[in-house]
């Protein structure tokens, strides 16, 4: 399962636990909809990112220097 549909699905896991109308899942369904699309971008690139080895050690490389870094200051 993608990351996106993991997202729906804990989502509305979740909601599924209260008693709303069918107004208010249109509501969330809406919602969570926009919520996805905007960081359909940042999703996208974290899937790029972990399926290649070699841009996912360079991520590694970066957050370890900059970690190091901030131990300094």
């Amino acid at each position: 399962m993608d990351l996106e549909q993991q997202i729906k699905k804990e989502i509305y896991e979740h909601v599924s636990k209260f008693d709303l109308s069918k107004d208010e899942l249109q509501e969330v369904d809406t919602y969570v909809l926009s919520l996805l699309n905007n960081f359909k971008n940042i999703i996208n690139s974290q899937n790029s990112i972990l399926s290649d080895k070699k841009k996912l050690n360079e991520l590694k490389k970066v957050i370890l220097e900059s970690l190091g870094e901030s131990k300094i200051v």
